[in-house]
């Protein structure tokens, strides 16, 4: 990094002046997000408080209404005649029930309403009471109830006709009026799951609040996923001194909470609010934004600034730089503008001077090169005359049939036809039966090369034998079913070579190469489709290259053995039919390859080279 630095004067100053007016920026803008953050967290906690406090307001209103009532019940003059009369009847017994009903019902928050006589009568409820555990744990003491005139239940499981619910209940004793003697117990329950939902309403978004008796038991919570270790955690550091509000931070890490506790009124029972500190800067989350992005502005501006500035100061050295570097041999001479009269100016002058004499140089050397290429292949052609080569093979042929070897002479002839159809007098374009007898001298060879390896079997319609079509576009295909397909199988197992023509549409022919040979994988089937669909149309130049000329970004290792393949053959569609033309590839493991062409049929030889 260091010497990336050094190496250049436009990073330096860069650097250096970025450094100087960026820091004191990003300085403010730390202060400015501490400040932010604190008074986010105070305004969290002192609405933590405030929302506390409404909570409380909300439980001590539940209690009042519930000790009202329970004095209501106890001094009620049906209640003490129930309870004093040794035995009622029906009709009193139903009626005191719809009372309790109708009273409950008046309190969303009320779960049951119980009254116990002492004299044999039966026990008043405004439900069916199926299970409780209240009276179990009730003091039965007198003089506990001499000593305490009400108690608050822990939170208990009830089960009623009307469902399982949380409970907690006021009990107190019923005395007569006139003797002040105990006559019965009376138990009003408060579902707790009014409580929790009160909570639930109340708890800003990421808070837990919960309430707990002085025992520690939770009453009642804003959430139900609330765990004993969580509980623990948010009550561990907290005193229960029931008398003031108290804030403290608890947890460490992703636990770190600021637990806001204060005791509700009239009953000995604690509200907790416990805040996660991740979502004090998601409450004031704007005003973070806001200091952010004009931090991030500022620096933007800062830099644009002095990279402006110093781009201006050395912009003529960095042209200079950038081309010395690019002066090559292969690349098109462009001088450099002079633009001063220092010593810049005169050094950029001498550099085009320095680039034309390269450039002049370099043109001599081309046409040196070229001129020799040039008379090479004259030489190369003057050896290697199409006549010489055939009259060679003749002779070769007419001497196998006079030592009457007719193998070696048919051979040697289906070779012969076999380059003479290549040269074809310089002409692009066959007819479909030059093609198939030019396939079939082709397939003759290889039978003799490789005997009983491949059974071969052609379908072409007398209707398309006189169609024209480009030359050598089958034989590539072949030759790929069979050293590709045919003969990477078994030894002893015979091959079956298909090629087939037909006419799909009017003007068109569909040509297709099938074998039964090893085929290929889906992995290699779509490498060979994808490393195809470089020769389209997209860069022309690709299309006009030389043969062997990597144009389309494969490497060598990804294009075809020989001078001709797919390919190639791909290539020469596009560039004389156009991308109307099509090479298509299906391939199965183990099963064979079959390869498709698509092409115009009747093309004239004028047309073929316009394309």
């Amino acid at each position: 990094m260091l010497r990336w630095l050094t190496r250049s004067l436009h990073r330096k100053l860069t650097f250096v002046l970025v450094i100087a007016t960026m820091v004191p920026v990003i300085l403010l803008g730390m202060v400015s997000y501490h400040t932010a953050s604190t008074i986010t967290e105070e305004k969290a906690k002192l609405t933590g408080v405030n929302t506390l406090r409404q909570v409380n307001a909300i439980i001590e209103t539940m209690v009042l209404d519930v000790e009202n009532m329970s004095v209501f019940l106890i001094g009620q003059q049906e209640v003490q005649s129930y309870l004093t009369r040794e035995r009622s009847g029906a009709s009193e017994y139903l009626r005191m029930i719809g009372f309790l009903t109708n009273l409950a019902f008046s309190k969303p928050y009320i779960s049951d309403i119980r009254i116990i006589p002492f004299n044999g009568n039966a026990e008043l409820t405004n439900t069916t009471i199926l299970q409780s555990t209240l009276f179990q744990q009730v003091d039965t003491d007198p003089q506990f109830w001499k000593n305490n005139t009400k108690w608050w239940s822990p939170p208990l499981t009830t089960v009623t006709s009307s469902g399982i619910k949380q409970t907690v209940s006021l009990v107190r004793p019923i005395r007569d009026m006139n003797t002040f003697k105990t006559i019965g117990m009376l138990s009003i329950g408060i579902d707790t799951a009014v409580i929790a939902q009160r909570l639930r309403d109340a708890a800003v978004d990421g808070a837990v609040m919960l309430v707990q008796d002085a025992q520690g038991r939770t009453i009642a919570a804003s959430s139900t996923s609330i765990t004993p270790s969580f509980v623990k955690i948010v009550t561990d550091k907290m005193t229960n001194s029931h008398e003031t509000e108290r804030l403290n931070s608890v947890g460490e890490g992703e636990d770190n909470q600021v637990v806001i506790t204060a005791p509700v009124p009239i009953v000995p029972w604690d509200a907790y609010l416990a805040i996660p500190h991740h979502t004090f800067s998601a409450q004031n989350r704007y005003v973070l934004q806001l200091t952010a992005i004009a931090v991030v502005l500022a620096v933007v501006i800062m830099a644009c600034a002095v990279g402006y500035f110093v781009r201006q100061v050395t912009k003529p050295l960095i042209r200079l730089a950038r081309h010395l570097p690019a002066v090559s041999l292969e690349r098109a001479y462009r001088p450099l503008p002079v633009e001063s009269e220092d010593e810049i100016g005169t050094l950029i002058s001498s550099y085009n001077l320095l680039n034309e004499n390269i450039r002049q140089l370099t043109e001599q050397v081309k046409q040196n090169e070229a001129a020799k290429i040039e008379a090479d292949l004259q030489a190369l052609q003057a050896q290697i005359q199409p006549h010489f080569l055939y009259n060679t093979l003749s002779s070769v042929q007419w001497m196998a049939w006079m030592s009457s070897n007719d193998q070696i002479a048919n051979m040697v002839g289906a070779l012969g036809d076999f380059l003479r159809f290549s040269l074809n007098r310089g002409m692009q374009m066959c007819t479909v039966q030059q093609e198939l007898e030019h396939i079939r001298n082709y397939l003759y060879i290889q039978s003799i090369r490789y005997p009983d390896r491949f059974t071969v079997e052609t379908y072409f319609p007398d209707e398309l034998m006189g169609n024209q079509m480009l030359k050598l576009l089958l034989q590539p295909l072949v030759e790929n079913s069979i050293i590709h397909g045919l003969l990477k199988t078994k030894a002893d197992q015979r091959g079956l070579l298909t090629i087939e023509a037909e006419t799909p549409e009017p003007g068109w022919i569909r040509l297709r190469v099938c074998d039964n040979g090893v085929g290929m994988t889906e992995m290699e089937l779509h490498a060979l489709r994808e490393r195809l669909a470089h020769y389209r149309f997209d860069d022309k130049a690709a299309l006009h290259a030389p043969v062997g000329q990597d144009t389309s970004g494969c490497s060598a290792q990804m294009k075809p053995l020989g001078g001709y393949g797919l390919y190639n053959v791909q290539k020469r569609l596009l560039l004389h039919y156009g991308e109307r033309a099509q090479l298509h590839v299906d391939s199965k493991q183990g099963a064979g390859t079959v390869i498709t062409l698509y092409l115009m049929s009747n093309w004239t030889e004028s047309q073929l080279n316009a394309s």
